[in-house]
């Protein structure tokens, strides 16, 4: 969801090409979201409209799965899973 959006494409337009043979979300969050970058931040924290993709996949009525996708072994920098799993279930869980 992160790469759609920092290339320019809206959570509707994604569902509107693919929503059909959508069964699995990867959902992570950035500061910095551009074509030319990003960074990783905990969900929430960043700019991605993560309530506008839930939302489109709420209004589809999306089943599946989504996965947090927390990149430590490419980002050293970010914070630990012990640290970003329950902050993105936390997080999930007040839009449920």
């Amino acid at each position: 969801t992160l790469h759609t959006f920092r290339h320019g494409e809206t959570p509707a337009d994604t569902w509107r090409d693919l929503g059909d043979r959508v069964r699995h979300v990867h959902v992570k969050d950035s500061r910095v979201a551009t074509a030319d970058g990003f960074d990783i931040a905990l969900m929430g924290e960043g700019v991605a409209p993560i309530d506008d993709i839930w939302a489109v996949l709420t209004q589809a009525g999306y089943n599946g799965y989504a996965h947090f996708e927390w990149e430590r072994a490419w980002h050293p920098e970010v914070e630990h899973g012990a640290t970003a799993v329950p902050h993105f279930a936390a997080f999930m869980a007040a839009r449920s």
